[in-house]
């Protein structure tokens, strides 16, 4: 017999986050990597599944009521590289012809005849980068890339995170987070649907063991997978997810005891 699955709505509830934690700063300047949502998706899962492999499931931890208000929220992202400016390296000298041709300015003469800074069209850095490094009189050209400190994030249980420095996901964090619109599915136990650690990171999930019940987690290894995916980064609370960014859909297919048949999982 066909089973019919409903998508079931979750419930809009919000919980009190800890404000515990670790707050610290390496000061080490990055630049020139882009790391996209999907790729951060990917780590995460790949991530997850190695935490499987390591040891028994945990549940993320909860925290006091009292300590809502004081919760930090992740700065939000700045642009890679400054507005209209663009630096460049010239073989042989400044090209008054190729900066015409460019609409660019020189701004600034970094080594002078040899190295400038360049005003150029908003919007257009990439594009005139392009253009100029195509040229024989250039020997190099890139946007001003802004260049910012590495922060660790202050989720009380960060520093025993040592998967995540061992795939270097702070060098991503940089530049990227992860998309809310990237849907990552876990399939697995269900996930607390009331994590203070995972809210507003859940979209509608499904119960394929019970159609028409909310996907909540019966054992707590779906949760532990869903948390080491997207938890909520620096809000001062138990870990860091390495997409924190993305959506998790909470698929339950497996049972509290963690079993589950090929139907159900397929």
């Amino acid at each position: 017999m066909a089973r019919s699955v409903v998508p079931v709505p979750l419930p809009s509830t919000s919980r009190a986050t800890d404000t515990r934690g670790i707050s610290r700063a390496r000061y080490v300047m990055r630049s020139g990597w882009r790391h996209g949502a999907w790729q951060l998706a990917i780590i995460a899962l790949l991530s997850s599944i190695l935490f499987f492999a390591s040891g028994p499931s945990a549940t993320l931890p909860r925290a006091s009521a009292a300590q809502e208000a004081a919760v930090a929220q992740p700065p939000a992202e700045g642009n890679l590289f400054a507005s209209g400016e663009v630096v460049v390296r010239w073989r042989s000298g400044v090209s008054a012809p190729l900066l015409q041709s460019e609409r660019a300015l020189v701004a600034e003469e970094i080594e002078k005849g040899a190295v400038s800074l360049l005003q150029v069209p908003v919007g257009h850095e990439r594009e005139t980068v392009a253009a100029l490094s195509a040229n024989p009189s250039v020997h190099w050209a890139h946007p001003n890339y802004v260049r910012r400190i590495q922060a660790t994030p202050n989720d009380a249980w960060f520093p025993e995170q040592w998967g995540v420095r061992k795939i270097q996901a702070p060098l991503a964090w940089d530049f990227a987070t992860g998309a809310r619109s990237v849907v990552v599915a876990v399939l697995d136990t269900g996930v607390d649907l009331n994590h203070p650690d995972l809210q507003g990171r859940l979209v509608p999930g499904r119960n394929i063991l019970n159609p028409g019940a909310p996907p909540q987690d019966g054992s707590g290894h779906g949760t532990h997978a869903a948390g080491t995916i997207a938890a909520i980064m620096n809000n001062g609370f138990g870990i860091a997810g390495v997409a924190s960014g993305v959506s998790i859909m909470p698929i339950k297919v497996l049972e509290a005891d963690g079993s589950g048949t090929d139907t159900h999982v397929a």
